[in-house]
Formats: C-alpha cells, structure tokens, sequence
C-alpha cells in the first residue's frame, strides 16, 4: 500500500522513497498588440491580463498552490504576470528572471527547470507558446492548449536536476475561473 505525505510518497513492500514534487506551468496572461517600434520582448499586459494574472493568483491561493520557487521569463508581459499574481496569491517568493526562457524550446525550459533548487516541492514557470504546450506534451504525454493565462499542474518524480516526466494533474484556463 501507499503511504502518502505531503510530497513524498512511500512504498512500504520495499521501503524505497520517491519524491514527489508539483510544477506549475503558466503561459504569460494576455498582452497588448504589438506597437510600432515596440519590440515584442517588451510588449506589456492589456487590460484582460491584468485581470487574468490575479484571478491565477487567488485559484493558487484557494488551492493551496503557492510555488516554492518561480522561473519566470524576462519579457515584460510574463514578469507583469508574476507580479500581479503573487501579489493576489499573498506569495512572497522572489522569482528568477531568466533570459533562456523567452521564447525557449520544451527542451530549453527542462533544462531550467532542472536548475530549481532540490528542497522546492512545488516549482513555477512562467513563459511563452509554444514551449510552453510542447513541455507539457513532452512530460506528461498528453497534449494541451495553452491559451494566455493558462496553469497547468504535473506532479514529478524523482529530483529536479533529473526531471524527464510527470503526471498531467490538472489544467485551469482563465475563462473557467
């Protein structure tokens, strides 16, 4: 039988321990039309983002999905993300701004993903289409759609600096919340 904790889970017929952690991969919320002149790393969140980002922000805090560590994209629409829900969730983590991630490919994000501390339980990437949905497609082999704003949560197995799959646990899309 299995005998669950909060991220570790034990089975008892041969004492072997597996660590489960949580990641939670967010696509950036919405953000405004390009400008002219505005280079697309700098575009910034549009009305429908700003209100997206915090309804992201209190689903994590009524689900008790508050991120232990956050990997967030430099582009000004995933770090305007970030700030709009953590400061909704009640979430006082100091996110790593990480170049590699705008625009990164699936095997680009596990690799920064493979960077997360190894004490994080539950880890958070913030970023872009479509390395986002291939990530996802690539570690739980289940396809998704990723529309902006969009959290996805997949349960690990093992240490972070070893990630290569997970479990699809659940998706939530900002037109249901």
């Amino acid at each position: 039988p299995w005998l669950w904790q909060r991220s570790t889970c034990t089975v008892r017929d041969r004492s072997a321990r597996f660590r489960m952690a949580e990641l939670l991969i967010m696509r950036h919320a919405k953000s405004s039309c390009a400008s002219p002149g505005l280079p697309d790393h700098d575009r910034p969140l549009n009305d429908r983002g700003r209100g997206d980002a915090p309804r992201v922000g209190q689903l994590l805090a009524a689900e008790d999905l508050l991120p232990d560590a956050v990997l967030c994209s430099t582009a000004c629409r995933t770090m305007q993300t970030w700030e709009l829900l953590s400061v909704a969730a009640g979430c006082d983590v100091n996110p790593r701004y990480e170049e590699a991630i705008y625009l990164a490919s699936a095997g680009d994000l596990l690799e920064q993903l493979q960077s997360l501390p190894p004490g994080c339980e539950r880890g958070m990437i913030i970023g872009h289409n479509p390395g986002l949905e291939t990530l996802v497609g690539m570690l739980t082999g289940r396809p998704v759609t990723l529309p902006t704003a969009a959290l996805v949560l997949v349960e690990i197995r093992g240490p972070w600096d070893a990630i290569a799959s997970g479990r699809f646990v659940r998706q939530w899309k900002p037109k249901e919340l």
